[in-house]
């Protein structure tokens, strides 16, 4: 029960589901116990309740009686103290309200009582004690001690120079009521006495000067003045005024303290010393002039200033501070009035020279400090100013100022470092401290690495690959730093930088860069990485995938691989939609508006690369239309429908939906297969396949209807007569019906016996190859889902026939090839072929027509006669034919003799002895002779080859081979003879002129067989092969590598080769070329040698005509025309050798010295000699220089000095005499038609040109030195003079131009050149340069400014402004720019309240009007809003469904939300981001059913907000079923685990662990193509989900069926019935057991025949009345299912019952004379088994008898059967008396019929029974006669009544007689029953339905 709880009391929320649990049930109600109980405990605790508060009354009672009790007695205790009289007034008391006025007192130091002024009260007199002697103690007692308001206070300085003004206070009257007594005053404040206010001694506005307090004016009807010395009570009304000031006084100094302005009747000066509630007295004047106490001398020299009451204090002491109190009383005509005056001195003491102390003078950083500012003396407050000078910038500040002399620096840093000096100073002065330096230990901070060359990339730093890269590293530290390089952790380098030279990817990596401070022992790091860029490998790769559900192409280009990722584009001819990211292009083209079979083409780049990549892909949509099918499984249990719609890129997409447009399944590429469980609903529905193609506007569709089957018949495709060995098609035709349908097709041949030809979907029934088997009945079955309906038969005769012919050949003699025969023998061919009808015989001799018939004879045979033999066999009535055919050889004998020769063999090496005899058949048997020891034999039919060793045999030897044959009766031969060439080869070797080529000729003639010669090169490779000679053209491309050449030379009888040899050398090294002048510098001479080599190198000159000269061996020479030479010209020598595989060459340039001939003069530094120097430098050949004097005309004047080339210096002396004379340089080169010259000028006074006067900044501009004339060298000084007055020189040069390719703004300004040589030095005029720049890069600046990661931030509805600033001559103009659109104009741009849609860029531009120039500066402003709604929640499954990924997501609003996912039930890794957050929750530890909890918060939101998401795994297990389809043509493995959040995988894999088909969840079918690989396979399926940490598993193994028997032989006699019986030991998916009998037929359940009992494992087939002939056999048990098929036989063999024993007949006699019964007996002669008899009969012919027998009467006819083996005899009836009949009887066991008896033909009776016969005769008479008396009475008496009797009887009178036959002669009857009396031809094995009757015959 929860306690009640107050109006003050916390609510605490609850949650909803606490709230319903706490009302969700009543309490129940209480016992009497429970109530007495109850109460007691209300009254138990009422009463602690009521004791306490008693308590607690009570108590507090007491606590006021002590404090009045100590009040009254303080009281007393005072007035004991000061009083002469210790009586005390009883029942007086002191009033609470008059505490504060006990602490004054005056000490009493006077000698002369009378001297004392008392003053005291007259009101509320009765509530004081009297006082009865002076002093009056408290004299004042009744004043308040502070008088002040509480808001003019004396801690307040502010309110204690505002209350200057003596305001005057009065006190309100007191108002008589409880609790307030007489001389009880109320007020608005609370006034306390001066001194003990707020901060004794604070709050002084100046040095000397007073604060002035509000005066406070008493009631004049309270006031009385009495003089004790007198004893008079003046009662004069008056007031009492309160005035308080502050002073501060300097020690040593002098203060003078005022008690008012006038001089008062009589006046008190006290002093309270501070800390102290004793008042003193220091000096007072009652009217006889001042006084001074001894105290006075203690407060320094004080004196009372005359005619006033001020008291003055020179040289004031530190012990003279306090609070000195001055009553004046005034003697007014209004009556008396006293002012009391407080005053508050403040000594203050100067501060002396402070000091600073450190608390350690080299801290360290971040660590704790203090420095103190010392200071021996100085009155506070005193205030403290420290100065810190940074030895940095060179400045100085205030680093802290205030009133506590030490500063604690909690955590230094290094900006601490520096002088420092501390300044104290109070209200007297101030005085500062020596500076002291601090030095701060730091360090290192992290340090900063620079990598040169500088390349940024998003995540550090980036490098080609081989480039060399340095790495710099420097951190701030006090000590300085040490480094250390670390890559990838690992030390590298020590030092600050760090070089890496030819710099490869696998140098990527993270380098960090250590700084040590040793000092410290600290340390610090910083790491960067480091990319090394290079190429990907390979090409680009192009697919092409749908998208937008098919309705466009999305162009995927893909380059792996590389760094950066290569740049990929696709062709721009391709209109869409490109998607680019750094990995790949993809491209999304419209897919109705693309043509089939379209290329498209992707382009790459990279940086790393010269030359673009590309690749190209096709689409093409899929031919033909989609195909649709349906399957059912063998029970019917899943309906399969297969849609597909092969080819295509990309792949077309499938879907299946009803007629009603509800989907079904999922979606495919190229095939669907839906699998439904059966229904009959379906019946009559339609199923659709969707097919749709990004090519395609418009979808595909095939439909499949569910339709029962009606009206199937068979089709006879082809009306022709069916042939064997043709096809035949037969449908089985169907008004209506929808797939799938099944159909069996079954043949019922002509003993009636039905088999199954066919059982599947198809409806056609296909015989590729017909039989004469296939005549029969046919009908077919067709069935769906729906029913099954049976077709009519139909007759199918086929016709066939002839098979092929069988060809006999005589006499016969076989070989491997066929028949044979010796020539001119006779030779017979027979011919035999199988056909209906029977075939027509023609005989053909090599395809050609010899003969008609079955037979073929050939006399004489001959040669010419062998040949193929072919029998053509014809059907003429179906117009078939077929043949054989028959090789038949004739042997006969070659021609001729045989021939021989001899070859080499064995690499000649060996002798081939070969001898052939062509012709004859067959081939002739070849040997030689004779045989040499070691020489292998062969020998042969047709030729012989004997192989005789070479080296061993001997020159000119002779062999002989024989031949021999058959036909012949002796043997021929031939003979040949070996010899060997003589002398040695001879080789040579010869080069073409050009050397192009390379002729080798070897030679060895004679010999047989003739010798072998071959070239071999120096690398052992053989070139050529040829006999005898061997002449061997090489292009020089082979002779390039190949210095010498070998010719070997073999023969067969020699042992060893032969071999000459032909060494080539080349010449060394390559040609050496060069140019020389000739006919005195005027033409030229080009020369080339080559030396050395065999043969000789060839040479010549390019490029000459091939007439001109410059050809030659080892060298060439060209003489060459100069002035005809173009500069530059190039000659080149070229030099061949056949042995080279390149020419080699030289080259050489003939060119003239560039510029022109350069004079100058300088003099020696002794001046003693004048130096002419002449120089035209360069050119091939050199020019030839020489000097010249005056006119300089070589004719005239000979030259001075020498001849040189390319430069010439002329020394002359001083003292020569030279002095005007001019000297002139000619210069002379082949290439040149006349001579250069030069002489030396001083140089002129200089002239400075700009290009431009005003170069914009950026451009280029010169700089000229205008020079009239001067002698070179000249040289140019360049100078600039600054706006500052210094002079800078620019350039130093020999070129008067200078070109400044960058001007900057630094250039502007006066600028001057110079120009000297040898001669003079002057100066041209000053020129200005001004420079026009400008804008730079403007700077930005944001207002109010936040920083963001892309820019600058600011909330929505926030005032924003932006100032641009950039540098610019003239002056810039700015514009504004938002996101590229102009919104102001002026250097500032202010936003108000900024909404969220004014994020974006903004741009500042900065214009130039003077050059037209502009430059911008860009910032990106983002607006922060918040999300809307709330985060929502999600669990997916992830690390193949082990873990949960706990997905938060809440978009939109900026920058994002912050998501966490929160405790308690989190186990895994992250849990907190931005926008969106993913939490990894480990699967197996997470309990089911766990509650996950996303709080997301903004910057924007007060509150944060949540969503929530629960997780449960699947119950129970997975289950998983296998299923086929009815034709076994799919299997179908279905696996399920339903339920779950995450859902389950389900996967299947064999059980070898491949998997198979894809990953599902919940369920998962996998369809297999049936497969007897299957067979003892097992299919796992896998579940796994991720609370569960293990996987899930069942387990399904196929099997194809195994089938056995109980029996596989089973023997029966005939007649009974036999059980067959079939089990299946393993079979999985299910299938039934299939019977077939012993003709291979399909077992149909026939009562009468076959009798079927099945079950799911077994199958049992009964025969019923087995037959010997028709069902003994092999039988078939079968059974098939998607995995395999299998079948066993089982043989039955239906025995014969043995045969019974012979009977014979013993007697057989007619019973009487009528002939119409006999009798029969008989007896076995031998033992047997026997179960009956059979009798039979048939008449004989009776030649000259009355008529002849009847022929169904000549067969054998059954009398009787199934008699009884015990019965020994039988009587038959039934006989003609007139016929002849013959009797015979078998013997018979169970069917077995035994021999036949013989026959025998009955015989008459013996007549022994006359007198019986006779009585019986005469008997019979007379009864006879009586009966027909007595009917003649009878009819004649009733004649009228029956007229026909008596008609017949007597007859009519007119009638004719008749002769009246009973019995006619041909005509009887009778027999035994139940015999048959069908004809027979013999004994037949047949069972009678009943047992023969033995009763006797009746004849009428």
């Amino acid at each position: 029960m929860r306690p009640r709880q107050g109006p003050g009391a916390a609510q605490t929320a609850e949650p909803p589901f606490m709230l319903s649990a706490a009302i969700a049930k009543a309490p129940l109600p209480l016992s009497s116990s429970e109530r007495m109980k109850t109460a007691l405990g209300w009254v138990v605790g009422l009463g602690l309740l009521i004791a306490v508060m008693s308590a607690i009354v009570i108590g507090n009672r007491q606590q006021q009686k002590m404090e009045q009790q100590q009040q009254h007695s303080d009281a007393g205790s005072n007035l004991s103290s000061n009083s002469p009289s210790p009586a005390k007034r009883k029942g007086s008391k002191k009033r609470g309200n008059d505490d504060h006025q006990n602490s004054g007192k005056y000490l009493d130091e006077l000698t002369n009582t009378a001297d004392y002024v008392s003053y005291r009260l007259a009101c509320h007199k009765e509530d004081y004690l009297e006082q009865h002697s002076p002093p009056i103690h408290p004299p004042l007692s009744f004043l308040p001690q502070n008088p002040t308001p509480q808001h003019l206070g004396l801690g307040d300085s502010a309110a204690s120079t505002a209350a200057a003004t003596a305001a005057a206070f009065k006190f309100p009257a007191p108002v008589p009521g409880p609790g307030n007594g007489p001389g009880t005053s109320t007020g608005t404040g609370t006034l306390q006495r001066p001194g003990h206010g707020h901060g004794h001694g604070h709050g002084h506005s100046n040095l000397h000067g007073s604060t002035s307090m509000p005066a406070y004016t008493f009631p004049k009807e309270h006031l009385y003045l009495l003089l004790p010395a007198s004893g008079l009570e003046i009662l004069d009304p008056g007031e009492v005024v309160y005035i308080e000031n502050r002073m501060n006084g300097v020690v040593t100094k002098g203060v003078i303290l005022e008690c008012g302005s006038v001089l008062p009747d009589v006046y008190i000066w006290g002093y309270t010393q501070p800390g102290t509630p004793t008042i003193r007295a220091v000096a007072y004047n009652f009217g006889k002039g001042p006084k001074l106490q001894k105290l006075a001398k203690t407060l320094g020299d004080l004196s009372i200033i005359r005619n006033s009451a001020s008291i003055s204090i020179a040289k004031l002491p530190l012990a003279a501070e306090g609070l000195y109190t001055c009553q004046a009383l005034y003697d007014t005509p209004q009556g008396a009035k006293l002012i009391y005056y407080y005053i508050h001195l403040r000594v203050l003491v100067p501060v002396t020279r402070p000091y600073i102390v450190l608390s350690d003078s080299s801290p360290k950083e971040n660590h704790q400090m203090w420095m103190r500012c010392g200071l021996e003396n100085g009155t506070g407050p005193v205030t403290y100013m420290w100065e810190h000078t940074s030895p940095l910038y060179n400045t100085t500040g205030i680093m802290a100022q205030g009133t506590n002399s030490l500063v604690n620096i909690t955590k230094v840093n290094r900006n601490f470092t520096g002088w420092y000096r501390c300044l104290a100073r109070n209200q007297v002065n101030q005085a500062s401290s020596d500076r002291t330096w601090l030095d701060i230990i730091f360090g290192p901070d992290v340090p900063n690495i620079e990598i040169t060359p500088y390349s940024v990339t998003e995540r550090g730093y980036s490098a080609l690959e081989k480039e060399t890269v340095t790495l710099m590293c420097q951190a701030s530290s006090n000590p300085a730093s040490e480094y250390v390089w670390f890559y990838n952790n690992s030390q590298v380098y020590m030092g600050p930088t760090y070089t890496i030279t030819r710099i490869l990817r696998m140098h990527t990596g993270h380098y960090a860069c250590l700084a040590q401070n040793t000092y410290l022992n600290t340390r610090s790091r910083k790491s960067i990485t480091l990319t090394v860029y290079y190429a990907p490998e390979g090409g680009p790769s192009c697919t092409i995938r749908p998208t937008n559900n098919y309705t466009a192409l999305s162009l995927t280009c893909l380059w792996e691989g590389g760094l950066p990722h290569a740049s990929l584009h696709w062709s721009s001819s391709i209109p869409g939609v490109v998607r680019k990211s750094p990995r790949n292009a993809t491209l999304v083209q419209t897919g109705p508006g693309t043509g089939n079979n379209t290329v498209f083409m992707c382009y790459a780049s990279h940086v790393a690369l010269n030359a673009s990549r590309s690749c190209l892909t096709r689409t093409w949509h899929p031919p033909g239309e989609p195909q649709c099918y349906a399957y059912a499984t063998r029970n019917n249990e899943y309906l399969m429908f297969s849609c597909s719609w092969e080819g295509g890129n990309p792949r077309a997409l499938l879907w299946w939906s009803s007629n009603t447009g509800e989907t079904h399944g999922k979606s495919e590429e190229n095939s669907n297969i839906l699998i439904l469980r059966s229904s009959y609903t379906y019946s009559g529905k339609s199923f659709v396949c969707q097919a749709q193609h990004p090519l395609f506007a418009e979808r595909k569709q095939c439909t499949i209807k569910l339709v029962p089957v009606e009206g199937p018949s068979v089709v006879l495709r082809d009306s022709s007569p069916v042939a064997e060995g043709s096809s035949l098609l037969m449908d089985c035709a169907l008004k209506n019906g929808s797939e799938p349908i099944t159909y069996i097709w079954e043949q019922e041949d002509r003993g009636g016996a039905v088999s199954i030809l066919a059982e599947g979907n198809s409806s056609r029934l296909h015989v590729s190859y017909v039989t004469r088997n296939h005549t029969g009945w046919y009908r077919c079955l067709a069935s769906n889902e729906v029913n099954q309906v049976l077709s009519e038969r139909f007759w199918l005769d086929v016709f066939f026939g002839p098979d092929p012919p069988q060809i006999d050949i005589r006499p016969h003699s076989v070989t491997d090839k066929g028949f044979f025969a010796l020539e001119k023998a006779t030779v017979w061919l027979m011919c035999q072929a199988s056909s209906n009808p029977l075939s027509e015989y023609v005989w053909f001799y090599n395809n050609s027509l010899v003969d008609t018939g079955p037979i073929l004879t050939i006399a004489y045979i001959s040669r010419r006669q062998a040949g193929l033999y072919t029998c053509l066999s014809e059907n003429k009535y179906i117009n078939t034919s077929s043949e054989s055919t028959a090789t038949l050889s004739v042997y006969y004998p070659p021609d001729d003799y045989p021939r021989c020769t001899i070859y080499p063999t064995n690499n000649y090496t060996d002798l081939s002895l070969w001898c052939s005899w062509g012709g004859g058949l067959p081939h002739a048997s070849l040997h030689w002779t004779p045989f040499p020891t070691g020489v292998i034999m062969s020998q042969g039919y047709a030729n012989a080859t004997l192989v005789h060793r070479g080296p061993g045999t001997v020159n000119n030897t002779v062999f002989m081979c024989h031949g021999s044959h058959a036909a012949l009766n002796v043997s021929r031969s031939c003979s040949a003879r070996t010899w060997y060439p003589s002398g040695e080869p001879q080789c040579y070797a010869n080069a073409t002129l050009d050397s192009e080529s390379l002729l080798l000729s070897c030679s060895w003639e004679g010999g047989l067989p003739s010798a072998l010669l071959w070239w071999t090169s120096d690398s052992g490779d053989t070139l050529k092969e040829e006999e005898s000679t061997n002449n061997l053209m090489l292009p020089s491309n082979i002779t390039h590598h190949i210095r010498s050449f070998t010719c070997h030379a073999q023969h067969p009888l020699l042992a060893e080769r032969r071999e000459c040899v032909l060494q080539l050398e080349p010449p060394d090294g390559s040609p050496s070329c060069t140019i020389l002048p000739t006919n005195n510098y005027t033409d030229l001479t080009l020369w080339c040698s080559w030396e050395g080599g065999y043969p000789h190198a060839s040479l010549h000159w390019s490029p000459f005509p091939a007439e001109e000269d410059g050809k030659g061996y080892s060298n060439a020479i060209h003489i060459q025309r100069g002035p005809e030479t173009a500069n530059n010209s190039v000659f080149v020598c070229h030099g061949s050798h056949v042995t080279l595989e390149t020419s080699k060459s030289c080259t050489t340039r003939a060119w003239s010295p560039p510029g022109e001939l350069l004079c100058s003069a300088n003099a020696s530094l002794t001046h003693e000699h004048l130096v002419l120097s002449c120089s035209w430098g360069g050119g091939f050949p050199r020019a030839l220089l020489w000097w010249t004097s005056d006119s300089g005309d070589e004719e005239d004047t000979a030259a001075v000095g020498e001849y040189e080339e390319s430069s010439n210096t002329l020394l002359l002396s001083a003292s020569a005499g030279y002095g005007g004379r001019a000297f002139v340089c000619q210069a002379q080169h082949p290439l040149s038609a006349e001579r250069k010259k030069c002489a030396a000028v001083p140089v002129a006074r200089p002239s400075l040109v700009f290009s431009d006067s005003s170069p914009a900044e950026g451009s280029s501009v010169w700089l000229r030195c205008d020079l009239g004339k001067g002698t070179e060298p000249i040289r140019y000084l360049w100078e600039q003079e600054h706006s500052n007055g210094t002079t800078s020189v620019l350039a130093r040069s020999y070129s008067n131009l200078v070109n400044v390719t960058l001007v900057t703004r630094h250039h502007a300004g006066w600028h001057k050149c110079t120009a000297s040589n040898e001669v003079n030095r002057e100066q041209s005029q000053r020129v200005a340069l001004n420079v026009i720049y400008g804008p730079d890069v403007p700077g930005i600046g944001v207002s109010p400014r936040s920083v963001a990661e892309r820019g600058y931030s600011a909330l929505e509805r926030q005032t924003v402004s932006l100032q641009c600033q950039a540098s610019s001559n003239p002056p810039s103009r700015y514009v504004w720019f938002y996101n590229n659109s102009q919104v102001h104009m002026g250097q500032t741009l202010t936003i108000a309240k900024i909404p969220r849609s004014r994020t974006g860029r903004y741009t500042c531009l900065a214009q130039n009007t003077r050059l037209d120039t502009r430059s911008k500066n860009s910032v990106t402003l983002t607006v922060y809003y918040p999300p809307d709604g709330a985060p929502s929640c999600d669990i997916l499954p992830i690390n193949n469904y082990t873990d949960l990924a706990l997905l938060c997501s809440w978009e939109g609003g900026y920058p994002q939300a912050v998501l966490r996912w929160t405790p308690p039930l989190l186990v895994g890794v992250g849990g907190e981001g931005s926008g969106n957050v993913s939490y990894i929750q480990t699967g197996r530890r997470t309990a089911n059913n766990s509650v996950f909890v996303c709080q997301g918060s903004h910057v924007a939101l007060n509150a944060s907000r949540s969503c929530k998401t629960k997780t449960w795994h699947p119950p129970a297990e997975p289950q998983c079923y296998a299923y086929a389809t009815r034709n076994n043509e799919y299997l179908m493995l279905s696996c399920t685990w339903e339920g779950g959040f995450p859902r389950a995988l389900l996967w299947w894999s064999s059980g070898s662990g491949v998997t198979h088909g894809k990953s599902e969840e919940n369920a998962n079918i996998l369809v297999l193509r049936s497969s007897a690989t299957y067979s003892g396979k097992s299919f796992l399926c896998h579940a796994q989900h991720p609370l569960i940490a293990e996987r899930k598993t069942c387990v399904l193994k196929l099997e194809a069926p195994v089938l056995q028997t109980q029996r596989s032989y089973v023997s029966v006699y005939e007649g009974s019935d036999v059980q067959l019986t079939c089990i299946l030991t393993a079979n999985y998916p299910a299938t039934e057991i299939t019977w077939y009998n012993n003709l291979k037929q399909h077992v149909i359940e026939s009562p009468a025949k076959y009798v079927l009992q099945q079950a799911a494992a077994w199958s049992n087939l009964t025969v019923k009345e087995t037959d010997n002939v028709r069902d003994s056999g092999q039988y078939w048990c079968s059974a098939t299912n998607a995995v395999g098929g299998t079948e066993i036989p089982i043989l039955l063999l239906v025995k014969r019952y043995p045969m019974p024993p012979n009977v014979t007949i013993n007697k057989l006699v007619y019973t009487s004379t009528q002939r119409t019964e006999i009798d029969m007996e008989w007896f076995t002669k031998t033992e047997g088994d026997t179960t009956g008899f059979i009798i039979e009969r048939r008449g004989l012919a009776q030649p000259g008898g009355k008529r002849d027998v009847d022929t169904s009467e000549s067969l054998w006819l059954k009398v009787a059967v199934n008699l009884d083996p015990s019965t020994v005899s039988y009587k038959m009836s039934g006989f003609d008396p007139l016929g002849t009949y013959a009797v015979r009887i078998m013997a018979v066991n169970h069917r077995t019929i035994g021999h036949p008896s013989e026959e025998k033909t009955p015989t008459n009776p013996p007549f022994n029974d006359y007198p019986a016969v006779i009585g019986a005769a005469i008997g019979g008479m007379i009864v006879a006669g009586s009966l027909m008396f007595i009917l003649f009475i009878y009819i004649l008496r009733n004649r009228n009544n029956n007229p026909r009797l008596h008609e017949l009887i007597f007859g009519n009178r007119n009638s004719i007689s008749r002769e009246s036959i009973s019995t006619p002669e041909d005509e009887y009857v009778g027999g035994v029953q139940d015999v048959d009396t069908e004809p027979s031809q013999g004994p037949e094995m047949e069972a009678a339905s009943g047992a023969s009757q033995q009763g006797p015959v009746t004849v009428s």
